[in-house]
């Protein structure tokens, strides 16, 4: 199942080009180890995975090369999980576990990114195994992995703050029952992982007060709460395909527009109180399941509770990448269900895993297709490269050229940042002065870094016409010349 798990993630590894965030991971990681702390800081996330990736590239600066880092920490993470499992459970659960994480689009993509989501789903695995350990042996060389582990999960990415959270709630409840000596021994173990992550402690509060942009509005629903669940599964959500058809509906209607949010949270509420009141009325048949299934399902739920709430102070919910770890713990969970399914009814838990896995083997189809690639910047460069002519420049809405376009240019042409802290910079003056003939400008996410549209209109007031536009899968590149006669 492993060599499986390996060969669906090398599978069409190349053929996407780095997208924006990866290209970013790549360029930072390729830098001198002296400076990739600074940039380190600018991404918003520790520095572990750009130290690792860079000795990495060592061995290649292709995008393969780069991914295949990925893809083996998410293959470790597959292995590490189905040793817990197996530790936890028995055989069985650690066989569906592991196909459920073999065959997962969710687990494919971000094992195929240039980005520390596999890392950190390397690092959670570890801390619940060395947990797992600790607890059933009581011995310190598993809370000495707890606390390694914990740590590089913190300097790989913050959300493993939330899942630790959780854990040690768990966890100390637990030491409580069976054994409060050893609660001062987890204590300290908790100081060790602190004092570990303190010199980064102050990078870190920076960053949240830096804050950085919403990418994704967070709007509470009970489609958003359930939507990286089937994320976890299938990849793109189900759910949220429905649901998107089925909101405009309701949104025609100017009078309710407004009221929709409250709409949403309203039957977010109803729901939740159902599922609470359905656990309280069986509270006796669930407090007799065992021990590693109260642990498991505790954990999910804390982690995915905790995460949704932290997030009407700042968006951790709205990317499922974001609680790439806590999909781990899913697949257990969805494994000891379709096993207790099985018991019940052989043939429904059979046909229900059958079932469940199918529809991951079609949209892993789907994902694999090329039109379902994301922002083809090799595309858009190389095309720059192969029809510029003599006296163009590249340009973006932003202050500098982008990751993406730094990774695959030869440097040939000269690019620049348009805007700076929202406004035009001095650089597209100073390109009208040179009398540069035509100018090759990317419009991604201008919607979002210049809204006013500052950088068209004054390309337009210098005298450059429009003569060429297409989108390179979400990348739109437009050619600007003085005159359609250069044509």
């Amino acid at each position: 199942m492993i060599i499986l798990a390996f060969g669906t993630r090398i599978l069409y590894l190349s053929a996407p080009s780095l997208w924006l965030d990866e290209a970013v991971t790549a360029n930072i990681a390729l830098s001198p180890v002296t400076s990739y702390i600074y940039f380190a800081k600018g991404d918003l996330h520790p520095p572990l995975y750009y130290l690792l990736l860079h000795f990495w590239s060592f061995f290649g600066r292709d995008e393969s090369t780069l991914r295949l880092f990925s893809v083996l920490t998410n293959v470790l993470a597959g292995f590490v999980l189905s040793v817990l499992v197996r530790r936890m459970f028995n055989s069985r659960i650690a066989v569906l576990t592991l196909l459920l994480f073999t065959f997962s689009p969710f687990q494919i993509r971000y094992s195929q990114e240039v980005r520390m989501y596999s890392l950190l789903g390397l690092w959670i695995a570890l801390v619940l195994l060395f947990v797992w350990r600790y607890l059933t042996s009581k011995r310190w060389p598993s809370l000495l992995g707890y606390v390694l582990s914990s740590a590089f999960g913190l300097y790989t990415h913050y959300h493993a703050g939330v899942f630790l959270i959780i854990l040690n709630g768990i966890v100390i409840f637990r030491l409580y029952q069976i054994e409060r000596t050893l609660l001062l021994r987890w204590f300290l173990a908790q100081c060790m992982v602190f004092t570990l992550f303190a010199p980064w402690l102050p990078n870190f509060i920076n960053q949240v007060r830096g804050g950085g942009i919403t990418w994704f509005p967070f709007h509470p629903s009970f489609p958003l709460l359930v939507s990286p669940l089937f994320s976890f599964l299938w990849g793109d959500p189900f759910l949220s395909k429905l649901y998107r058809p089925l909101k405009p509906i309701f949104l025609r209607s100017a009078e309710i527009g407004s009221v929709i949010p409250w709409i949403d949270r309203l039957g977010m509420a109803i729901v939740l109180t159902f599922i609470v009141l359905i656990i309280w009325k069986k509270k006796n048949e669930l407090m007799r399941l065992s021990w590693p299934i109260h642990f498991t399902v505790l954990l999910l739920a804390g982690t995915i509770g905790l995460s949704f709430a932290l997030s009407f102070m700042s968006n951790i919910y709205g990317a499922a990448r974001y609680l790439f770890g806590v999909s781990l713990i899913f697949y257990i969970v969805v494994a000891i269900l379709l096993t207790a399914l099985s018991r019940f009814n052989r043939k429904m838990g059979i046909g229900m895993t059958f079932l469940v896995v199918l529809i991951q083997v079609f949209m892993l189809i789907a994902y694999y297709q090329p039109r379902n690639y994301r922002e083809d910047w090799r595309g858009a460069v190389a095309y720059i490269t192969n029809h510029s002519r003599p006296d163009e420049v590249v340009g973006f809405h932003f202050d500098q050229p982008m990751g993406p376009y730094l990774y695959y240019s030869d440097g040939s042409i000269p690019a620049f940042g348009f805007l700076t802290n929202g406004e035009l910079a001095t650089s597209l003056a100073a390109i009208n002065k040179d009398q540069c003939e035509g100018i090759w400008l990317f419009d991604y996410l201008a919607e979002l870094y210049d809204p006013r549209g500052l950088v068209r209109q004054q390309i337009v007031r210098y005298g450059y016409v429009q003569v060429w536009h297409h989108e390179f899968n979400g990348v739109p590149l437009t050619l600007w010349r003085r005159n359609l006669s250069l044509q």
